[in-house]
């Protein structure tokens, strides 16, 4: 036998099938993997206590330009046309936000990190995932749906900023929700 066959159940336990496995084949330790296998590696690392949440961008404004990427800190601003005091609202909660993915219409992870191919059509957002407390979470569902949530720039490639201001937003929500 193959000298990296699994021999006991405990060489198996607790792994994820990494190729598709048939009833009398040998289980080989390239055939299985101690980390589960997805399209999308970033949803299968969220944190203990966060939730990924994903907004619709209503026009190309709204999603800056189809210029995000995953990593990207991020803020959010709210339209409501129906109050006429104070039609866009600055949302504590919402000012360092995490982008996980964008995606098109169609579900499909976008990269603009690399230009399109000759006969390839531009996708444009629709989506946007981000990493959010529950908290966030509840707030991002709300103002999607009385109004439109705007997207400002505030960082990218840079992990060390990105960490100081996601503490800096952990903090913000405690003090709101408290």
């Amino acid at each position: 036998m193959p000298s990296n066959v699994a021999r006991t159940m405990e060489d198996v336990i607790g792994t994820y099938a990494a190729a598709d496995l048939y009833p009398g084949d040998y289980i080989l330790s390239d055939k299985v993997s101690v980390e589960p296998l997805s399209s999308d590696m970033t949803l299968n690392a969220i944190p203990n206590g966060k939730v990924a949440i994903s907004i619709t961008t209503q026009t190309l404004a709204t999603a800056l330009s189809d210029k995000l990427q995953s990593g990207d800190i991020i803020r959010l601003y709210h339209y409501d046309d129906q109050n006429v005091l104070e039609p866009v609202t600055d949302i504590p909660e919402l000012r360092f936000i995490k982008v996980l993915s964008v995606t098109d219409e169609d579900g499909l992870d976008i990269d603009y990190t690399t230009p399109p191919e000759e006969d390839e059509e531009k996708q444009q957002t629709a989506t946007i995932t981000v990493l959010a407390s529950p908290e966030q979470a509840i707030l991002l569902t709300r103002y999607e749906n009385e109004g439109t949530l705007h997207v400002a720039l505030i960082s990218r490639g840079n992990d060390s900023l990105a960490e100081e201001l996601l503490g800096r937003q952990d903090e913000i929500c405690l003090l709101y929700t408290s």
